[in-house]
């Protein structure tokens, strides 16, 4: 039974305003409004929306077992668009692919200072791991 393993971890290191100013509120993401939690309610939303539109497919390019880390540097700007995304993996077909999942984001309210939106840039890790092969897995259970 051949599986991909495809482990995101969400954890927003930097979530600093670009113009160097500390938000009054920050983004929110669709269907989070009405929530005491937003901002865990934001990552749980980003993560699933990743989740379910990465083409998983590709992962079968990497190495068996290979743990291939991914760091994603984006801007939620005054207008709630992502901009300024910057992906690197060292897997340009992971880079391209997570850059058109980014791109079908819907519109996030964006984070404000004193009533007004502003731009806030955000740091995203993320680990995938390969996949394990049915030869692999046979002979684990041989020996």
């Amino acid at each position: 039974m051949k599986y991909i393993h495809l482990i995101i971890f969400v954890l927003f290191l930097n979530s600093l305003s670009t113009n160097a100013q500390q938000p009054d509120t920050m983004p929110v993401y669709p269907g989070c409004e009405q929530t005491d939690q937003q901002m865990s309610c934001f990552k749980e939303h980003l993560l699933t929306f990743i989740t379910e539109n990465f083409d998983s497919s590709l992962l079968d390019k990497i190495e068996t077992n290979k743990q291939v880390s991914m760091l994603i540097n984006f801007v939620i700007d005054d207008n709630g668009k992502l901009s300024d995304i910057d992906i690197k993996s060292g897997y340009n077909f992971l880079n391209k692919e997570m850059n058109r999942v980014l791109q079908m984001l819907p519109v996030i309210k964006p984070a404000e200072k004193d009533g007004y939106p502003i731009p806030i840039q955000y740091e995203l890790p993320v680990i995938f791991e390969g996949k394990l092969n049915n030869k692999k897995m046979n002979n684990d259970k041989k020996n």
